[in-house]
């Protein structure tokens, strides 16, 4: 079997078997591509340890930062080993593969007066009063740009204050959301959202909660794009990243005194681990406090 064949036959067993999301799928197609090219191999039955370890020890690999590189070696042991379960006369010993270790970083959250002056900046036009239920949705639930992107009308459970969302690997999961945003996407979804849909060219209907004014499902990237035009207007740019409502609702549940493994369930994470990034902003803010309030916190640099 060649390396190319390989390649094809694991991104579709893992887009149709293991449910990959597109971007996923497409980051294990980048590092395999990189893969094939660095490597003089073609065929699966002549590849040997030393030509991954070669690859990922090359000049062009260890520029990559460390969680690059770990998802290399993942992606390439994840491969193998499917192709040692599919076929018989693959013999490699992927134990000697170690993968980089990458420290979880904090995550970077907003402030809450910075989350409220981002939220009570849009306007009443049809786009503000849609992209303001964006970012009112993606803050009180916590859910990703992804998974907001893939809601559909039939998503919201209006009396319950519920969102039904496919994370990854399209594991389904419930996400609650507050009083402020059912009132943005109600007000959406009975205005501004009808008025999209009868632009719709292709006059079908669409169960797509978040429309573009032709009507059409919003992309991730476009998602995206409003939280950054949002964060711009009120001089937040800096400090907004594609997960930044994500990680503002998980630190200040946990600030708010949450239990970290409710806010691992809210947030559909498989390991606790890494819900505890969101802790670090709390655990700082707590030394802070105690410096400032406790009598003996403090130690003197006079020596008696």
């Amino acid at each position: 079997m060649t390396i190319d064949d390989a390649i094809e036959e694991f991104l579709v067993y893992c887009s149709s078997v293991r449910g990959y999301a597109k971007n996923t799928l497409e980051a294990y197609r980048r590092d395999l591509s990189r893969f094939k090219s660095a490597i003089k191999v073609k065929k699966v039955e002549d590849l040997k340890i030393e030509d991954i370890a070669n690859f990922l020890d090359s000049k062009d690999e260890k520029a990559r930062s460390a969680a690059s590189r770990a998802r290399s070696v993942a992606t390439i042991r994840s491969m193998i080993k499917f192709l040692q379960n599919e076929y018989e006369n693959i013999a490699l010993d992927l134990s000697e593969l170690s993968l980089p270790k990458v420290p979880l970083a904090a995550a970077k959250a907003l402030e809450k007066e910075e989350i409220n002056l981002l939220l009570d900046s849009f306007g009443s036009d049809e786009v503000s009063i849609r992209d303001k239920a964006i970012c009112e949705v993606l803050y009180s639930s916590g859910i990703r740009i992804s998974e907001a992107q893939g809601l559909d009308t039939d998503d919201i459970d209006y009396e319950n204050h519920m969102l039904r969302v496919f994370g990854k690997g399209s594991k389904e999961r419930v996400a609650p959301f507050g009083k402020v945003a059912l009132e943005a996407i109600e007000n959406y979804h009975m205005g501004a959202r009808v008025s999209f849909v009868l632009k719709r060219k292709n006059k079908q209907a669409t169960n797509a909660l978040f429309l573009s004014q032709a009507g059409n499902r919003l992309s991730r990237q476009a998602i995206y794009d409003i939280v950054k035009k949002a964060a711009k207007r009120v001089g937040l740019e800096s400090k907004i990243s594609p997960h930044v409502f994500r990680h503002s609702f998980a630190t200040h549940l946990i600030e708010g005194g949450a239990d970290i493994r409710i806010v691992q369930e809210l947030l559909g994470h498989s390991s606790i681990a890494t819900t505890q990034r969101y802790t670090k902003t709390d655990t700082q803010k707590l030394i802070e406090t105690f410096s400032r309030a406790h009598p003996r916190a403090k130690i003197s640099s006079t020596k008696i």
